[in-house]
């Protein structure tokens, strides 16, 4: 509690917020026991007391009202803005521009990137079927000098000389 309380003359502001902390025993014992001896001595002070009792009073006879889902919508929509505001304001200016560097930087990166590995892979496409009959590429001559027909090279298959098959000869 400041000194300027206890003087003469203190304005009514300042008197209402002492009294009103006085009436909500949210003072500390010390300044609860000044505030005590104050209205002790000075009737104007006691009187100030007085009319925010009965203030009180007429509040806590006013029906309660309950506020409608806009009303409730409306105040947190404005709470919501307010702290966007201030998250914005409280951000130092080398946050933001290194947030958009780097989205400047690193997003066409990535692009960049995912457009060579596609362009990579369709010029890869033919080679990958060359590379998958490797096998068959490496032993054509051997291949060309058999003669014979379709028939037999499905017979072989179907004992599972190619790897194919079930290894138990013709269906």
């Amino acid at each position: 509690m400041s000194n300027s309380e206890h003087v003469p003359g203190v304005a009514a502001m300042e008197m209402d917020e002492v009294l009103t902390a006085y009436l909500d025993e949210e003072l500390s014992p010390e300044e609860r026991s000044s505030v005590e001896q104050r209205l002790s001595e000075d009737a104007e002070f006691r009187a100030r007391l007085v009319a925010l009792e009965r203030a009180w009073e007429v509040l806590d006879e006013l029906p309660r009202s309950v506020p409608n889902h806009s009303f409730t919508k409306s105040t947190v929509e404005l709470a919501v803005a307010e702290m966007s505001r201030e998250l914005r304001r409280s951000r130092p200016w080398w946050s933001t521009w290194l947030t958009r560097a780097i989205g400047y930087i690193v997003v066409p990166l990535l692009i960049m990137i995912g457009a060579y590995a596609i362009t990579y892979s369709v010029r890869m496409a033919p080679y990958r079927q060359l590379v998958q009959e490797l096998e068959l590429i490496e032993n054509f001559e051997m291949y060309d000098k058999v003669n014979c027909d379709l028939e037999f090279v499905e017979l072989l298959e179907s004992y599972g000389f190619f790897g194919g098959g079930d290894g138990n000869g013709p269906l």
